[in-house]
C-alpha cells in the first residue's frame, strides 16, 4: 500500500482515537469514492444514447462488496471507484461520444489514473489493461491518435506517480502484506488442481464476501449477477465485432486472471494470495466496454431498455439480498468487538421470494431477447427524404396536381 491513501482517509484519527475517529475515517473514505463514482456518472450521462443503458452499465459492475468496501476504511474502495472513473474518462475519449470538453475528460483520466496507481503496486498493470481493453473495443486506426493525444496531460503524470510507488514498494516491500501461502512442491499439475478449485471462491469474493472474507455470498446474490453477465453479453452483442471482442477479452481476464495469479501464488508462495476484491478495478468496468462504443446505447428498438431495467431490478435484488445475508455484520457495530453471526431470522419463504424475482429477471432478459421488435423504422431506414418533404411550395404543387 501507499501512504497517499492513508494520509487521505486517515487524518480523522489525529483528531480522535476512539469511535469518532474510526467513524471519520469511514465518512472520509465514503466521500473520496462518492467523488470518483460521481465524476463517472457525469461522463455516461454526458454520452450520446439511451441514459438508462448506460446507468445499467455502470450499475451492473458495482457489485455489494464494491459498495461496502466504499464505507469502510481499505483502500480497495477508492481504487475500484477511481477505476471506473478511469474506465469511462478513457472510453470517452477513445469514442468521442461525451459532450463533455476533451479538456476535462482529459483531467478526469489523468487524476483517476493517478488514484489508481498510488492505491497499490498493481495498479500500473490495471492502468495498462484498461488501455488496451478499451482500444480494443476501437478501430486500429484510432489507437495512434489517441495514444499521441494522451502521451503529456495523462501518461506523464500517471508514469510519474508510477515511478514513485515502485520506488516505494520495493523499498518499503508492501508487495509482503499478507503471509504466503503454502508452498507446493510437486508437479504443475497439482497447482492448476488447487488454483481451479479455488476459482468459485474468487468470483464470490469478487461480488459481495464480507467481513474478514467470513460471510460469503447467498444464492440470490450470486444469481443475480450471473444475470448481469448475461445483460453484458446482450450488450455487447450490439455493438461491432471491435466491441464484441474488447468485451469478451474483458470478461476473459476477470475469470482467468485470478486463476493465474493464484497458481502462481502457489507455485512462488512470496507472491502472497490473491482475494475476489483485488479484481475488482478490472470488472468494474467491463460492463462499460459495451456500453460506451456506439452500439447498443444508440440502437433502436425496445430490447436494449427491457434488458436494462431488467438488470438493474436484478441489480437491486442482489444488492438487498447481499444485505440480509451479512445482517450481523451491519449490526453489530463498533461496541461488540465479537463478530455477530449472519442474520438468520428471516423466514425461507423470503429467500423463495427472492429466487421467484431472479428467476423473472431472467425470463425477462430472455424475453427481451427473443421478442420481435415492432417499432416503427426510422427515416435513415427508408432513404433520403422526398423533394416535397423538405420544400413546402414543392408540397403544395404536388398537391394542386
Amino acid at each position: 500500500m501507499f501512504p497517499l491513501y492513508y494520509a487521505m482517509v486517515g487524518w480523522p484519527s489525529l483528531i480522535s482515537d476512539g469511535r469518532l475517529g474510526v467513524r471519520g475515517m469511514r465518512a472520509a473514505n465514503a466521500a473520496l469514492c462518492a467523488a470518483w463514482l460521481a465524476a463517472a456518472a457525469t461522463i455516461l450521462m454526458s454520452i450520446a444514447g439511451r441514459r438508462v443503458v448506460l446507468a445499467a452499465g455502470l450499475f451492473a459492475g458495482l457489485t455489494p462488496l464494491a459498495m461496502y468496501l466504499s464505507g469502510g476504511i481499505n483502500p480497495s474502495g477508492p481504487e475500484a471507484a477511481a477505476a471506473v472513473c478511469f474506465w469511462a474518462a478513457v472510453l470517452a475519449l477513445i469514442h468521442g461520444r461525451s459532450s463533455l470538453a476533451r479538456r476535462t475528460l482529459l483531467v478526469l483520466a489523468g487524476l483517476s489514473g493517478t488514484a489508481l496507481v498510488t492505491g497499490r503496486f498493481i495498479g500500473m498493470f490495471w492502468v495498462g489493461l484498461i488501455l488496451v481493453l478499451s482500444l480494443l473495443t476501437a478501430h486500429r486506426s484510432v489507437w495512434l491518435p489517441f495514444v499521441r493525444g494522451l502521451l503529456k496531460p495523462v501518461f506523464v503524470p500517471i508514469a510519474a506517480a508510477a515511478v514513485v510507488m515502485g520506488a516505494y514498494t520495493l523499498t518499503a516491500r508492501s508487495y509482503q502484506t499478507f503471509k504466503p501461502l503454502r508452498p507446493v512442491d510437486r508437479d504443475l499439475s497439482e497447482v492448476v488442481r488447487l488454483s481451479l478449485g479455488n476459482i468459485d471462491k474468487q468470483l464470490s469474493e469478487l461480488v459481495a464476501y464480507f467481513g474478514w472474507l467470513s460471510v460469503p455470498p447467498g444464492p440470490v446474490t450470486l444469481a443475480s449477477w450471473a444475470l448481469v453477465v448475461l445483460m453484458i453479453i446482450v450488450f455487447a452483442a450490439y455493438g461491432n465485432g471491435q466491441v464484441r471482442f474488447g468485451t469478451g477479452v474483458g470478461l476473459a481476464f476477470v475469470l482467468l486472471l485470478p486463476l493465474l495469479i493464484q497458481g502462481l501464488a502457489f507455485a512462488r508462495p512470496t507472491i502472497g494470495g490473491w482475494q475476489g476484491r483485488y479484481t475488482l478495478p478490472l470488472a468494474v468496468g467491463v460492463t462499460l466496454l459495451a456500453v460506451i462504443p456506439a452500439g447498443v446505447s444508440s440502437a433502436r428498438g425496445r430490447i436494449p431498455v427491457i434488458v436494462a431495467w431488467a438488470a438493474m431490478a436484478v441489480y437491486t435484488v442482489g444488492h438487498i439480498a447481499a444485505i440480509r445475508d451479512a445482517w450481523g455484520i451491519f449490526t453489530t457495530g463498533l461496541d461488540n468487538t465479537r463478530l455477530s453471526p449472519p442474520f438468520t431470522a428471516v423466514p425461507v419463504t423470503t429467500a423463495r421470494a427472492g429466487l421467484v424475482i431472479v428467476a423473472a429477471g431472467g425470463l425477462l432478459i430472455l424475453a427481451a431477447i427473443l421478442l420481435k421488435d415492432r417499432t416503427r423504422p426510422d427515416r435513415a431506414d427508408l432513404g433520403p427524404p422526398a423533394a416535397k418533404d423538405l420544400d413546402p411550395a414543392a408540397s403544395l404543387s404536388a398537391h394542386r396536381l
